[in-house]
């Protein structure tokens, strides 16, 4: 999945969604950043261990287990080097944070997820439609427009639906259905609003918060940028607060569904 930030319009209604994303973003009101990604590091190194653990206790055999490795050591690398998309700030001085080189990682990541999840779950259709997810993500790192984002995440909202309708055992089918609930309530609007604000400031209109950089044409400039360009490295809890709450859900919560998966498979 892709990196999330959230935008606020100054004429933007009060609206449910409205006070769901800020109640998200003030979770993370008061955290010191560099502790949480202390504390992230740890987790992802357990979630290593764990996967070898299981190795041992179950082979080898079929490709799920595989596809788990893969999604876990990539989550362990994007957890290791934190970084804001839509602000391009990361929060590690290293050249591995430029935007291209994560979201490369993350493809791969979620790619192998999306595998096995079908695999496990007999639903060939969840690998294809988040394949084609990885094709929008990309479409929006290229073009800088979020609207690409919003038909990203309406994919995986459609395949949280699919799984929470014939995903088999209980638990992967509430997972699902936390994990959709958390889209449609916070993470489209969020990106939806993102993209209203570009349409407002093509036409002139200005924000009081304008957190949408203006969309931009893809050239061989662009793609050198995007894979060479270092972030803005900043450890300030404005910046960070909404990242980490997914970060922390989606680095824990969604690896160990997978090393589950992996386990029972």
């Amino acid at each position: 999945m892709a990196h999330r930030q959230p935008a606020t319009l100054a004429c933007a209604p009060h609206t449910t969604v409205g006070t769901v994303a800020s109640r998200v973003r003030g979770l993370a009101q008061g955290v010191d950043v560099r502790r949480w990604h202390h504390v992230m590091k740890r987790v992802c190194a357990f979630n290593v261990l764990a996967w070898f653990a299981i190795f041992q206790a179950r082979g080898g055999h079929g490709i799920g287990i595989w596809c788990s490795l893969t999604y876990v050591l990539a989550c362990a690398f994007r957890c290791s080097m934190p970084r804001d998309v839509v602000r391009n700030v990361a929060l590690i001085d290293s050249k591995l944070s430029a935007v291209g080189i994560g979201r490369t990682v993350a493809t791969v990541g979620e790619v192998a997820f999306a595998v096995q999840l079908g695999t496990a779950l007999d639903l060939p259709i969840l690998a294809v439609l988040l394949s084609i997810a990885q094709c929008w993500c990309w479409c929006s790192v290229f073009s800088g427009r979020f609207i690409f984002n919003c038909v990203e995440q309406t994919h995986w909202a459609v395949a949280a639906c699919i799984v929470a309708y014939n995903g088999g055992q209980p638990g992967v089918r509430f997972a699902a259905v936390l994990f959709l609930l958390y889209l449609i309530s916070v993470d489209i609007p969020q990106y939806y609003e993102l993209h209203v604000e570009q349409a407002r400031a093509a036409k002139g209109v200005t924000t009081v918060r304008a957190e949408a950089p203006p969309p931009r044409c893809f050239n061989a400039d662009v793609l050198l940028r995007i894979f060479s360009t270092p972030a803005v490295i900043t450890d300030d809890i404005r910046v960070w607060r909404t990242e980490l709450f997914w970060m922390t859900a989606y680095f824990g919560t969604a690896v160990w569904c997978s090393l589950l998966l992996a386990f029972i498979a």
